[in-house]
């Protein structure tokens, strides 16, 4: 049929942005018509706007396919494509005045190759063009990722039986920055939860990391395999999944072992067996669950630093023969173990598997310059194109590499470069062996043609170009690196147009820049402002270039061991100090921006609105407490002490392992005054405490909250922090005057409740339930200047607030506590005066108080009932402080009395007349009156409540609300009655065990066994209401507590001890909230006392916070739900070999007895206890148990036991009287003969001592 037509007619489609689905078509006809004249008589040209700057692109791509495969093109009908574009009229005028296309296809249509097409594509933009921001997010399911290398974090270089690894015995032979090696590097191999802390807290949805070779195969083959480098990894998969973030694992990420070195690494082809036998152990080890692999990190790396210029291990420098060598080498490992997956292990796991090829852009030194243009091309071809062309084009090198490398061989006498070749048959097995291009990228070179002539192996001679850099362009801390943020997008555009199309996605797999190890390690600037750019560089390549970008991964998660280097660059997200053994992990501000961009997924145009969808997490439900009559005196409670007192400190303090319900809540506390800052920021007005703090004296060491924790400022990085630790709840207090500058509803602050409408949206959109108090003792000034919390005008200034809090934030927050602590309130800021107002009134003031904030808090429960409980559905209560009291002796009922009444008069005060009746306690009635009248007062200091007051404040909680941090000792007192006291009208003492462990604050002991009772206090004395601990937690008084196993223990215990009382007692506990999220202002005390799950740096003004290794204990206990029987005390089910042998043991002197019979000699037993006082009771074994005389019982006891063996020994005096053969007493061998053969008879074996 060929025979039959002189030429073949072509209608052709080009979409700009397909060109590899065009070519390819186009190939399959050319592969037919090859030997045929071609007339185009019809070329449209679509999706092409962004060519419009030169429309030769498409042309010169369509002539250069066209002709490829030497078909020759008679014409083309142009009518189609000036329909497109009338400048090209101009250009055809042209080309029809020579005779043939082909003779002007270099002066005019020179075919564009894929970089000539995007260079040229690129070249007119301008400045203001080029580095505009784009305001977009990336599609959906966008993946988010950060990175790590074993050998950069790991350390435990030679622990657990891993073997040796080039860059341990580079680091060894000092070849390292100041000698530095990874044996430590950041721990990791120790601190899994720790890494996976701080991935949550960024909450990306990819982990790069790779698997160290050497630790799981310590000589480099499968003959030896290290089953504890296995757990390991196996451990930090499952904890990913389970913190929902997906593992990309790396195979190889440069760390040879150094037994494979010794045999010539990748020099030596053999390796790839290794290495395929090395994949296929990962593969079906951990492909179940890891469903993205790479092979090879950067393997232009490998070959050219560690075989070319040595820098790296194994430090060989033949940049001519070795390099080439090696790459060959990877090329085809790659490619088997691409196979491997795919024909053994893809149909079940399903996932994918690429590498990751490094490149900087190249851009022309001089762009009007033809040679630079080439020569920037070839960089690009033998920095990318030496791996990315044989897997992603056609399983060969780019002809543009292997032209150059023999033209510099014909111009030089000797051989400069030995390329290596494939075979048709390893052509075909190494192409399309990739289901993604996996990208890494950190800044861009000027290109230059080279010196020709140059003979002397060398990257650039051979290559014959040379590097340089703009002056303008920002220098990292690396001189390698220069921060040219739009050669991303254009050496994006290059792979989709030169390898990926739209077939093959690609990820960008490391982008990132280092800094010093001097200046400020925390407040990376220059990484933030890299990351914003490079980013967005890759937005637009996805939006504006139609690139098909799926993933961005960040170098690094932490600072690390970074080659020859050591540690002197750092890429991580999180600084280490690695001057600490700890090695502790502290978030700089490029970790908080990047997590941002996650969350964000990308850069949105405008600030998303709050979202009007349902919350969605966990919230108690409300139910309506039953009606309880007045304690009695003592009240019925006693019963908890009469439960424990009999218990023996073991059973007291012994461990109970256990989980609390599905849904109990765990969570973090702090309030607005120790933690936000901002004391007169954006309209904020002034409180109580701003004035207290200015006042010097009053504060240990002068201290304020005037920036704190600079909350205020760091939503993003509370968020972040509450986020790694995976808490359910966070309690936070708002600031009144924050919102109300003068306490009142006709100055409202719009900048404080955007503060905590940020902070609200930040905690729901991560499911983190805001449990809100409106007063943390923060009064406004301006309210304290009309009475404070003695005058009821504060009642109806408190519902007001409270009525616009639930109006305002209502909608996302369903747990309210109206007031923290109103026990500590009334009695150090009205009686003792130590916290402001400072009034100094024991006896009086802090009953008045009390009165005042148990009608403001019924009030503000009654408005949230009336006006927001039916839409808003939220429960509200208020949080008094307890102390659990510990009668001196249990035994004695007036300590029960005076255990009973402190209880009452710290707590009941408050919770009596909501719980039970509306009313205070009998005791506190009775003891306060009684001792008015004899203080000669009219009426008793307590005041007292109307018949309507009582009904309205009576059961005004949904919860029941406390917190807790110790325990006392008490006894009965007869107090004076003079000063008139609160604190004396409780007749007790109170004292501490001194044995208790202290903390940073005298009365705050440790007792953890005091939570238990006092829980099951509050059960019985309130009918087992919902209970929720709001705070808990220990201080310690340093300046550094990261390593902070007190507080560990402190956590561990009272937890256990919560978790006794739920699951052994039936305490209805709902939750528990650890105080506190991080260091802050603790009142009076300054910031000496360190309460914090994370250590904040005062001293530096960015307020850096670095998870203590509390955070990541208490991590564990949210992620287990409470607290696990250790792995190592589990009891393990299941039975022995067949052949397993079970005996029962004894030794002749303790149970034969006949200690004279039948001629038996003395032993040094006999005459050991036949010495007075050598023997308790002066026992001997004279008769013992009488076994030599009692074969036949002892073997039917044996029987009944069905053992398969019995160890008896032989008694050396019974046999050998006197030790020697010279006599033997044939009684006593005869004895163990019978027992020898009784045994036998039995079928049990003898084994004889």
């Amino acid at each position: 049929f060929q025979g039959s037509v002189d030429f073949v007619s072509l209608s052709l489609q080009y979409h700009c942005g397909n060109e590899t689905d065009f070519y390819k078509k186009l190939s399959e006809f050319q592969s037919i018509w090859k030997d045929k004249d071609i007339l185009i008589f019809s070329l449209k040209v679509i999706d092409c706007a962004s060519m419009k700057e030169n429309p030769f692109i498409p042309v010169a791509a369509i002539v250069t396919a066209v002709n490829k495969e030497e078909a020759h093109m008679l014409g083309c009908d142009v009518n189609d494509f000036l329909d497109y574009l009338s400048e090209v009229l101009r250009y055809y005028s042209q080309i029809l005045k020579t005779n043939t296309l082909q003779e002007n296809a270099d002066a005019v249509l020179a075919p564009r190759s894929s970089y000539q097409t995007v260079w040229e594509m690129f070249a007119e933009q301008s400045e203001s063009e080029r580095d505009s921001f784009l305001q977009d997010v990336f599609p959906s399911g966008f993946l988010w990722g950060v990175s790590t290398g074993a050998f950069n974090i790991e350390g435990a270089w030679a622990e657990d039986r891993k073997g040796e690894s080039i860059w341990d015995q580079f680091g060894h032979g000092g070849h390292v920055h100041m000698n530095q090696t990874a044996d430590v590097a950041c721990d990791s191999y120790y601190k899994t939860s720790y890494d996976i802390y701080l991935l949550r807290g960024l909450h990306p949805q990819l982990y790069k990391f790779s698997v160290s070779w050497s630790r799981i195969f310590p000589a480099g083959t499968n003959e030896t395999i290290n089953s504890k480098g296995v757990d390991y990894y196996n451990r930090l998969i499952d904890r990913l999944l389970d913190s929902d973030i997906e593992p990309m694992v790396t195979l190889f990420h440069w760390d040879l072992p150094q037994a494979l070195q010794a045999l010539g690494g990748w020099q030596n082809e053999s390796v790839i067996d290794a290495f395929v036998s090395y994949a296929d152990f990962c593969f079906s080890t951990f492909g179940d669950r890891v469903k993205l692999w790479i092979t090879f990190h950067e393997p232009w790396v490998i070959s050219y630093a560690g075989y070319g210029t040595g820098e790296h291990p194994p430090g060989i420098t033949d940049p001519g023969a070795a390099s080439y060598k090696v790459a060959h080498t990877i090329l085809k490992a790659h490619a088997k173990v691409w196979h491997l997956y795919n024909g053994k292990y893809r149909s079940q796991q399903l996932g994918k598997l690429g590498l990751v090829l490094n490149s900087d852009w190249a851009e022309p030194q001089t762009p009007t310059s033809s040679e630079d243009v080439r020569a920037s091309e070839r960089y690009l071809q033998f920095m990318l194109g030496w791996f990315a062309h044989p897997i992603f084009v056609n399983g060969d090198y780019p002809d543009m590499l292997k032209a150059q490398i023999q033209e510099v061989n014909q111009q030089c006498s000797t051989t400069v470069a030995q390329l290596p070749v494939f075979t048709e048959e390893e052509k075909s097995w190494v192409k399309g062996t990739a289901d993604f291009f996996g990208l890494s990228h950190y800044t861009s070179r000027l290109v230059s043609a080279g010196a020709d002539g140059t003979c002397t192996p060398g990257y650039e001679s051979i290559g014959n170009f040379s590097l340089h850099v703009d002056p303008s362009w920002p220098q990292a801390a690396s001189s390698w690196i220069h921060v040219v943020p739009w050669g991303l997008r254009r050496l994006l555009k290059f792979v989709s147009q030169e390898y990926t199309g739209s077939k093959i996605p690609i990820y960008i797999a490391g982008n990132g820049v280092p800094t010093g190890d001097a200046g400020d390690l925390l407040n990376d600037t220059l990484r933030v402002d890299y990351f914003r750019q490079y980013i967005d560089e890759a937005l637009k390549a996805v939006k504006l270039d139609a690139v098909d970008v799926r993933s961005y991964i960040a170098r690094s998660l932490l600072d690390g061991f970074e080659g020859p280097v050591g540690y002197s660059l750092k890429f991580g997200l999180h600084h280490v100090n690695f001057e600490d053994s700890n090695r502790p992990r502290t978030p700089k501000a490029s970790a908080y921006f990047y997590s941002s961009v996650i969350e964000k997924n990308g850069f949105p145009s405008q600030a998303l609105g709050r979202s009007s969808a349902p919350v969605v997490f966990d919230r108690p439900v409300p139910s309506k407490l039953p009606n309880l009559p007045a304690s009695e005196v003592p009240s019925k409670a006693k019963v908890v002490w009469q439960k424990f007192s009999s218990q023996t400190v073991f059973e007291r303090d012994m461990y109970f392992y256990g989980t609390f319900p599905e849904d109990f809540t765990w969570g973090v506390s702090s309030s607005a005054y120790q933690i936000e800052g901002g004391w007169d920021a954006d309209g904020k007005g002034p409180s109580i405490w701003d004035n207290f703090t200015h006042v010097p004296g009053n504060i240990n060491n002068n201290h304020t909250g005037d920036i704190a924790c600079d909350s205020y400022n760091k939503v993003e990085e509370d968020i972040y922090l509450l986020r790694a630790l995976g808490v359910k709840n966070y309690r936070f207090s708002l600031s009144w005057p924050r919102i109300f500058p003068t306490g009142r509803n006709n100055s409202i602050n719009s900048h404080g409740v955007d503060y905590y409408n940020r902070l609200i949206d930040g905690l729901v959109a991560n499911n983190i339930t805001p449990i809100v108090t409106l007063y943390h003792w923060d009064l406004p000034q301006a309210l304290q200047d009309i009475g404070g919390w003695e005058s009821s005008e504060l009642i109806d200034l408190f519902d007001s607030f409270a009525d616009f809090c639930f109006q305002t934030f209502g909608d996302r927050v369903k747990f309210w506590i109206t007031f923290n602590e109103p026990n500590i309130i009334a009695w150090l800021g009205y009686g003792l005066g130590t916290f402001p107002p400072n009034v100094k009134d024991p006896g009086s003031a802090p009953y008045r108080v009390a009165h005042i904030l148990l009608k403001a808090h019924a009030r503000a429960y009654h408005t949230y009932d009336d006006k927001y409980r039916a839409s808003q559905a939220g429960v509200i209560a208020l949080c008094p402080f307890i102390s659990w009291a510990e009668p001196k002796t249990p035994s004695e009922p007036r300590d029960i009395e005076a255990a009973d009444r402190y209880l009452q008069f710290l707590v009941g005060w408050f919770t009596h007349p909501i719980f039970k009746n509306g009313d205070y306690p009998e005791v506190m009635k009775w003891t306060v009156g009684n001792r008015s009248e004899l203080q000669n007062l009219p009426s008793s200091r307590l005041p007292v409540f109307t018949e309507e007051e009582r009904e309205y404040i009576r059961g005004t909680a949904d919860v029941f609300c406390f917190n807790t941090y110790s325990t006392k000792i008490v006894t009965h007192s007869t107090t004076r009655l003079k000063p008139f006291s609160y604190e004396y009208d409780q007749e007790v003492v109170k004292r501490v065990d001194s044995s208790w462990p202290s903390s940073a604050l005298t009365d705050h002991r440790a007792v953890a066994w005091g939570l238990r009772r006092l829980l099951n206090w509050i059960k019985e004395e309130y009918g087992n209401p919902p209970i929720y601990i709001i705070e808990n937690g220990v201080g310690i008084k340093t300046k550094s507590d990261v390593d902070d196993n007190a507080r560990i223990f402190y956590y561990k215990t009272y937890i256990d001890e919560a978790l006794k009382a739920y699951k052994v007692d039936g305490v209805n506990l709902k939750g528990y909230n650890a105080w506190s999220l991080m260091d802050n202002f603790e009142w009076v005390d300054g910031y000496d006392p360190r309460f914090g799950l994370h250590q904040i740096d005062f001293d530096n003004p960015n307020r850096p916070r670095t998870p203590k290794r509390s955070a990541v204990y208490y991590a564990e206990i949210i992620r287990n739900n409470g607290i696990l029987l250790p792995k190592e005390e589990e009891f393990l089910y299941g039975e022995f070999p067949e052949n397993f042998s079970w005996s029962v043991a004894t030794a002749a002197y303790q149970i034969e007895g006949g200690w004279r019979a039948d001629g038996k000699g003395l032993s040094i037993w006999d005459k050991y206890s036949h010495t007075p006082l050598r023997i308790g009771n002066d026992a001997t074994g004279d008769v013992a148990c009488d076994s030599y005389h009692k074969i036949e019982e002892d073997v039917e006891m044996l029987k009944s036991l069905k053992v398969s063996h019995y160890r008896f020994s032989i008694s050396w005096s019974r046999v050998l009287p006197d030790g020697t053969t010279r006599y033997i007493n044939e009684k006593g061998l005869n004895y163990y003969e019978r027992l020898i053969d009784a045994l036998l008879a039995a079928n049990i074996m003898p084994q004889v001592t």
